[in-house]
């Protein structure tokens, strides 16, 4: 669409903000729904309408029905991150989460390795666009590969379910759990809150001062951890005059990044973890700004270093945010943090448009 054009430039940027409005919309939708009707649902179904909303936009030749589709991905396209990582987080004991953390963070990466060496290779959005959302249609074997959260059942008094899926996991070791014994798991936590009605429960949740202050602090850090992390991954392709492999980096350090949240994390915790992330990307940033242009090693190991640290801290953030809340209203409230954090997003891809007008 001839986006390239410096007097187009602002229609290039305005792709990204749509994508996030999409998401803004989208993520308290959906965050409700997997809440109601399930973490598999949802996650399969919402994988699903976006990769055929992907591949609808790979065929479009106007600009206006391109953004259309942008927004009806990206709506789609909101929570299945959230959701996935709720389900992953709700599958494992409190002492294995720092691991599963660091883990998701680690195939993010490899997932955006990934992207951008087949963009090199291709240097074509409309084939790009095929490969990567016809790739997704796969989601649908999840229907029988992937089990529903037991956490979430339990929520459910949906209990012959839950006592199917943890025989199933323990079936190799002969193990099986008796369906009184999965009556009694309800966490305290939970039993605080109604899981049949989601008013009522945000209702007693928001009476809890300490919950709530929770949220807004939560709240204040995604905002702050995406708009850094969204800011240094777009402005990343401005570092050289190759695109590809400037965004290959940047996405290539969030690997050190997830490995060095799993040691940090596991040796101490999450709130050290999230403070000394946040401090040293700040000082990278601000490092870069007072480096010469003719120092490019120098300026590339520092924008990297940045990058590794908001990754970090990206990630700790999804950690946290998942221990803080109840069962019922979990990723209700993680999508509620990342639709807010989305005022971040919308403003990083003008980032280019700024520097521009300041240089």
């Amino acid at each position: 669409f001839n986006l390239h054009c410096d007097e187009n430039l602002w229609k290039l940027t305005t792709v990204g903000t749509l994508n996030s409005i999409g998401s803004l919309i989208g993520l308290p939708l959906i965050g409700i729904l997997s809440d109601k009707y399930g973490r598999k649902t949802i996650l399969i179904n919402s994988i699903l309408l976006c990769a055929i909303s992907g591949l609808i936009r790979s065929f479009v030749n106007s600009y206006i029905f391109y953004m259309v589709m942008v927004f009806v991905d990206s709506f789609f396209n909101a929570a299945t991150y959230t959701t996935a990582f709720t389900l992953a987080v709700e599958f494992i004991s409190p002492k294995q989460r720092v691991i599963v953390v660091s883990l998701i963070s680690l195939f993010y990466a490899f997932g955006g390795v990934i992207t951008g060496t087949v963009a090199w290779l291709l240097q074509s959005w409309r084939p790009l666009l095929q490969i990567l959302y016809g790739v997704q249609l796969l989601i649908v074997t999840y229907y029988w590969l992937l089990p529903e959260s037991v956490r979430w059942l339990l929520t459910k008094e949906r209990y012959l379910e839950a006592q199917k899926i943890l025989n199933d996991i323990g079936r190799e070791k002969q193990f099986n759990v008796p369906l009184q014994t999965l009556k009694d798991l309800q966490a305290p936590v939970d039993q605080l809150v109604d899981a049949a009605d989601v008013n009522t429960t945000l209702k007693q949740f928001f009476k809890s001062f300490a919950l709530t202050t929770r949220l807004i602090n939560c709240i204040f850090c995604w905002i702050v951890a995406v708009f850094v992390y969204q800011g240094l991954t777009i402005n990343s392709v401005a570092l050289s005059t190759n695109t590809y492999f400037d965004f290959i980096l940047t996405v290539l350090i969030e690997v050190p990044g997830a490995l060095a949240t799993f040691f940090v994390m596991k040796t101490f915790g999450r709130r050290f973890t999230l403070c000394f992330s946040f401090f040293m990307c700040s000082i990278c940033c601000i490092s870069f700004i007072f480096i010469p242009q003719d120092l490019y090693w120098l300026r590339l190991c520092i924008y990297l270093l940045g990058k590794c640290f908001s990754a970090m801290d990206f990630s700790v953030m999804y950690a946290i945010t998942t221990e803080m809340f109840p069962t019922p209203l979990r990723n209700l409230l993680l999508s509620v943090c990342s639709m807010f954090a989305r005022t971040g997003s919308m403003i990083a891809p003008h980032i280019p448009l700024l520097v521009n007008v300041i240089t």
